[in-house]
């Protein structure tokens, strides 16, 4: 998404005006949307609220914000056995927040609470 190269509003309007729109839709609809956001890694081995790429509006708008990332100790890894990801509920409007592991098969786009789960799974 690009603003328009001749129009006098920037990419933090045009994000925050799309992110703006997308709430009234969740609202006037009462329908959940999902909007996929970049982060910035700085370097850090744990992404937070901060690293959103963009602009600070998809943290103040949004209800819930999740963060998901593999560990490091995972990226290293020459042996690819499972796929290991954790999901950081980095901010809950309406509930809890922490942090848990799951399992994917992202080819099948399944995920999966335990690794037994996973394991049991049959490749169709």
């Amino acid at each position: 998404m690009r603003p328009d190269r001749h129009s006098k509003v920037g990419m933090w309007e045009t994000l925050t005006n799309y992110l703006c729109y997308l709430k009234e839709l969740c609202m006037k609809y009462k329908i959940g949307v999902i909007c996929v956001c970049q982060i910035n890694r700085g370097g850090e081995e744990r992404p937070s609220l901060g690293n959103l790429k963009g602009t600070g509006a998809i943290e103040e708008i949004s209800d819930e914000v999740f963060l998901c990332y593999k560990k490091k100790e995972d990226l290293d890894s020459d042996i690819k056995t499972h796929e290991n990801y954790v999901v950081d509920i980095a901010k809950n409007r309406f509930g809890v927040t922490g942090i848990f592991n799951i399992f994917a098969k992202l080819d099948q786009a399944k995920f999966y609470n335990n690794y037994d789960d996973y394991r049991c799974v049959r490749d169709y």
